[in-house]
């Protein structure tokens, strides 16, 4: 009897385990904006959720050099539902390739494909950029998730012995209005100088 106790438990052990390396936010993608915003997009393997899609009630999100920022109430996105490899493009989900996340992606280091059920986006304003302490242009970044939340629990995105994972974040540098407008002043100048000689 000892036997089949040890049996079961070892099975039910290798079941849940199993679940949970196909389950919870398991790839992340991020695309720069012109705007010097970022968007970042996590994969989840569950199913749509009125519950566990309210982030509002149930938290869950990304965390940039420590700070954490919760994933945007509404933003999530159903997929197909297929399974397979992560990717920028031609992954089997269209909805997901066709985001163009040309800026960086990022397996869990638990599984690096699983199933294309939904999505959820974080759009980082130039506030949170701040807060992370992220600027214009080239940033390495750590990185991971977390949650309160079982349908975006998060994996661990870090290598063997690290918190968090570094990552690359690219931010467009935006003008600032007062330049654009010296910059427009510049040229309205350059233009009523061209007249007077042209006369």
């Amino acid at each position: 009897m000892k036997n089949v106790y040890k049996l079961l438990a070892a099975a039910t052990l290798f079941v849940l385990t199993s679940m949970a390396a196909q389950a919870h936010v398991w790839y992340i993608g991020w695309n720069s904006n012109n705007d010097g915003t970022v968007d970042f997009y996590g994969i989840s393997y569950h199913s749509l959720s009125s519950t566990w899609d309210n982030f509002a009630a149930n938290n869950a999100g990304i965390v940039l050099n420590g700070v954490q920022f919760g994933f945007d109430n509404g933003s999530v996105v159903g997929l197909s539902g297929c399974s397979g490899m992560g990717g920028i493009t031609g992954t089997c989900d269209s909805t997901w390739n066709a985001l163009g996340l040309n800026d960086g992606i990022q397996s869990t280091q638990a599984v690096s494909g699983s199933t294309f059920r939904k999505y959820a986006v974080r759009h980082m304003t130039t506030a949170d950029l701040v807060a992370a302490g992220i600027g214009s242009g080239s940033n390495t970044v750590s990185f991971t998730t977390f949650a309160n939340n079982v349908d975006w629990a998060a994996f661990n995105f870090a290598p063997a012995g690290l918190n968090a994972a570094s990552i690359n974040v690219n931010v467009n540098n935006v003008p600032e209005p007062s330049a654009l407008a010296l910059m427009g002043l510049g040229l309205l100048g350059l233009q009523l100088r061209r007249r007077k000689q042209k006369a």
